[in-house]
């Protein structure tokens, strides 16, 4: 509450996130473990944890009822399974066996989904979702996916050299509105569905993908995709790391630079062209001493 006013509000909160959760689930576990714990209460545990499958069933049928598509209900469904952290207080166990099962399950949702997708999209209503109505796109050939500081940075060089050509994605809404109000071209869509990549690639045949996602697994996860679906354009991405890069090329993409170094080489090529306009006496000087 203190410090809920100041700019950096928001980027201490999701620095603490992870922190925070932890802790919330702690104080949890903690109040529900204050029982002893007995045999009647694994049972029903185990009979919780073997309710899992049909509450994940469940949740996935019903937000298809209300247009979903299949893929996002599938996702919601996984992060819905486990069972309230209130519940801690009652079935402490029964929800820490849930979370021990669901939490890898739901990480690997988006892998489990792409085989079955055209099995799970049976069950899809008529009718769109307002979030998942088409994306409408004038034919552009470049698309820079996350409109950040580096995916605006690639938009602006790219458009200057190529007007009219590039198409910025980002799923953020505020930061889209922010886009469009600045004049550029800019659209909503999360680049870690894999039913946007289907939709983007058969309708605008993109030839060049550039993805800046800040985080390095949805870089990752876009270019599986890509993969997977064939793309045949050129695809470009960004590591902080040189890990990153390396794990970056290993899945294919045709360029994978990593930031900090490209930055690093910006900023001296900037401070030498500079040098030399400033103080060219200096300049020639120290050239004609390195010959």
């Amino acid at each position: 509450m203190l410090v809920g006013s100041h700019s950096k509000a928001k980027e201490l909160s999701k620095s603490l996130l992870g922190v925070t959760d932890l802790l919330l689930v702690g104080f949890f576990l903690q109040i529900g473990l204050m029982v002893a714990l007995s045999w009647d209460a694994v049972l029903w545990a185990i009979l919780l944890i073997a309710l899992l499958p049909l509450k994940s069933l469940a949740f996935f049928v019903i937000l298809t009822r209300f247009h979903l598509r299949a893929r996002t209900a599938w996702m919601a469904a996984f992060n819905l399974s486990t069972y309230s952290e209130f519940g801690l207080i009652a079935m402490a166990l029964a929800l820490s066996l849930s979370i021990l099962i669901m939490a890898p399950l739901s990480r690997k949702a988006e892998a489990l989904y792409d085989p079955i997708s055209d099995f799970l999209k049976r069950f899809e209503t008529a009718g769109q979702h307002p979030d998942d109505l088409p994306i409408q796109t004038k034919g552009e050939r470049i698309g820079i996916f996350d409109m950040g500081r580096v995916g605006v940075a690639a938009y602006s060089t790219l458009q200057d050299r190529f007007p009219g050509q590039v198409i910025g994605f980002d799923r953020d809404p505020a930061s889209v509105e922010m886009h469009q109000l600045a004049g550029r071209n800019v659209l909503l869509a999360d680049s870690t569905d894999s039913d946007f990549w289907e939709r983007v690639l058969v309708n605008d045949n993109l030839g060049l993908v550039v993805l800046a996602m800040p985080k390095h697994g949805a870089n990752i996860h876009a270019a599986q995709t890509l993969k997977r679906h064939e793309f045949e354009g050129v695809v470009a991405a960004t590591g902080k790391f040189d890990d990153e890069v390396k794990q970056l090329r290993c899945v294919g993409l045709d360029t994978a630079f990593n930031l900090y170094s490209e930055a690093g080489s910006g900023f001296a090529d900037h401070v030498f062209n500079v040098f030399t306009q400033q103080r060219p006496d200096l300049a020639n000087t120290w050239n004609s001493r390195e010959e």
